[in-house]
């Protein structure tokens, strides 16, 4: 009987060595099957992108000031999402009414640019409260940052070297 349960927990055991190593494999060979840069979100630019490089209670700050402000997010990104499945819709008909695509496209341009505004804002204005060299640091870090990444080879090699800044 005792050589039975060994044998049982041994089969568990090799089963659940089996599930986890193929569950690695296949991790691993879809993430080497992607695209470059498909598995990454979309990294910020511009003045967004320096919010990256802010302490976490910097960040904190500027989020209490966007709400502080009235800034509505949740409702500001429902608008957005709402307006790109309108005109998605209104793409997918035969006979596109271009007059209503374009009123939708420009109300969606419209609430993306008063989310940006009512963001770079708040960045500024958090930016502004920090002392200088604080500000230098985050904005050098951030500088960096996007050279790299403007750089970075796209099979993820190592970083081709930046072109001379010239004479």
């Amino acid at each position: 009987m005792k050589e039975f349960l060994s044998r049982k927990w041994l089969h568990v055991i090799l089963f659940v060595s089996l599930a986890v190593n193929l569950f690695l494999a296949g991790f691993l060979v879809s993430r080497a099957m992607m695209p470059s840069g498909h598995a990454r979100s979309h990294s910020p630019h511009g003045l967004s992108a320096i919010a990256r490089h802010m302490s976490p209670e910097d960040r904190r700050e500027l989020f209490r000031h966007l709400k502080r402000d009235g800034h509505p997010f949740r409702e500001s990104h429902e608008q957005l999402a709402r307006l790109r499945q309108q005109a998605m819709d209104l793409l997918m008909t035969e006979n596109v009414d271009r007059a209503r695509l374009e009123k939708v496209l420009a109300a969606e341009r419209e609430a993306h640019l008063k989310i940006i505004s009512r963001v770079q804002n708040a960045l500024v204005d958090r930016l502004m409260a920090m002392p200088l060299e604080q500000r230098r640091k985050i904005i050098e870090e951030t500088r960096e940052t996007l050279r790299a990444k403007r750089f970075k080879r796209a099979d993820n090699g190592p970083r081709k070297s930046p072109p001379s800044p010239g004479p």
